[in-house]
């Protein structure tokens, strides 16, 4: 194959060292190419697997190959192109289709994890085990049917002059000998592209049946309106309609005015994006929204206690572990992000790191709060120096705060610079 000009290869799906697998044999998969490759990456299936295969570490090998285009200016170009390719479990028995339905799930959670951008081209190819001319397969529930609508891909087409069947003993020698010879042939080997359309089609008939739907029930301008500003699914299907729009008159833009985009302009949009807004960035923020709420909540129940006359034990020790439990994780995310700084340098983890001890300060001054509260209802409500130490705890937290934003702000600044353009 080198010989031919397929110079660039992935590495075998799969290891079979002394230390990386208890499988016998590797995954059989692996690429050639023409192009460059880049960013390979692979996931095994492990114990999803049945029968002889059981025995061979298979899996799912990812990588991105950049092939040479046509610009409409006339220009050399390249356009970056996902490639995804496996071999899946083999044979017909039920529980070999079950297997090899498990393995496709696995293999689509894998490729939605990499986060692929939309208006790049997503290439399915393998040997999926899968015999489009099996009795039934091409039914609506069929298995043929089932791998098309959980990939998201197209229906293959076969090219002029190829082949019926991919698997065929009367023209194929390796498929001669063996278990699966016999006179049978089945198609088992794609190439089929990801349909990215499928997303924005349903985005933009999910919006249109939305506004239908308010026109039905509402009847009127005004309180239509009102029902599609308030209703909480109709702001989802809106705000995701509108991210489709935005994103296809983006493409449309491109197209008309750029074409084809060159291998340069490429590198200076991904070098001016924002690289820290990543998937973990995302889950790091949810994480300190959802901490709020029930810090939030914990100022308002020690607030709710301060009025009320009769409290249960178990309110107390509700609350107290409350408290202790979103100390022990403010803290256990201020250590991991102070961790993730000192590996990787400055980053979005110096933001995170002093939100989460800005909520271990004010969790801090919660619980002391409470401390207050309880000497307060021994004393029957005598204690005339409540107040006092009250405003003291109030300076000191407010201070420590303070203390604390200046430090983020002096480290911003040291690192990033005046914050005065995006």
């Amino acid at each position: 194959m080198k010989s031919q000009g397929f110079i660039y290869e992935t590495k075998v799906v799969g290891d079979v060292s002394l230390l990386g697998s208890k499988k016998v044999i590797d995954g059989g998969c692996f690429a050639m190419s023409k192009y460059p490759l880049a960013n390979c990456e692979e996931v095994t299936f492990g114990n999803v697997a049945s029968g002889e295969d059981r025995y061979a570490d298979k899996g799912v090998i990812y990588f991105q190959v950049r092939v040479p285009v046509q610009s409409n200016s006339g220009s050399e170009a390249t356009e970056i192109v996902h490639v995804v390719g496996t071999h899946l479990q083999a044979w017909e028995t039920p529980i070999a289709v079950s297997t090899r339905n498990s393995q496709l799930a696995l293999m689509r959670k894998f490729v939605d994890s990499l986060n692929l951008p939309k208006d790049e081209p997503v290439i399915f190819a393998g040997d999926m085990n899968v015999n489009k001319h099996a009795d039934g397969a091409q039914a609506p529930d069929g298995e043929y049917t089932a791998m098309l609508d959980l990939l998201s891909v197209h229906d293959p087409k076969l090219q002029e002059k190829s082949a019926m069947y991919s698997f065929d003993p009367h023209s194929n020698n390796l498929a001669v000998d063996g278990p699966s010879s016999g006179g049978i042939t089945e198609r088992l080997d794609y190439i089929m592209s990801m349909k990215f359309w499928l997303y924005s089609s349903a985005s933009l008939a999910a919006c249109v049946g939305l506004l239908y739907y308010t026109y039905v029930t509402r009847q009127q301008f005004y309180p239509s309106i009102i029902y599609l500003v308030t209703s909480k699914v109709s702001v989802l299907v809106l705000g995701n309609a509108g991210l489709v729009l935005t994103t296809l008159f983006g493409r449309l833009l491109k197209s008309f005015f750029l074409g084809t985009l060159r291998d340069a302009e490429v590198e200076v949009v991904a070098a001016r994006e924002c690289p820290e807004i990543s998937f973990h960035v995302m889950v790091l923020f949810t994480a300190l929204v959802f901490l709020k709420i029930f810090h939030w909540l914990s100022q308002a129940r020690i607030e709710f206690l301060e009025q009320t006359d009769i409290i249960t034990r178990l309110t107390h020790v509700r609350l107290v572990g409350l408290m202790v439990m979103l100390a022990a994780v403010d803290t256990g995310f201020v250590v991991w992000c102070s961790l993730k700084v000192m590996e990787i340098g400055p980053s979005v983890f110096i933001l995170f790191g002093f939100e989460f001890l800005i909520l271990l300060v004010t969790i801090m001054a919660t619980f002391l709060r409470y401390v207050l509260y309880v000497v307060d209802s021994r004393m029957d409500g005598a204690w005339t120096n409540k107040f006092t130490y009250l405003f003291y705890l109030e300076l000191v937290s407010e201070v420590t705060k303070l203390v604390v934003y200046l430090v983020f702000f002096m480290l911003i600044f040291t690192y990033y610079g005046m914050p005065l353009h995006i």
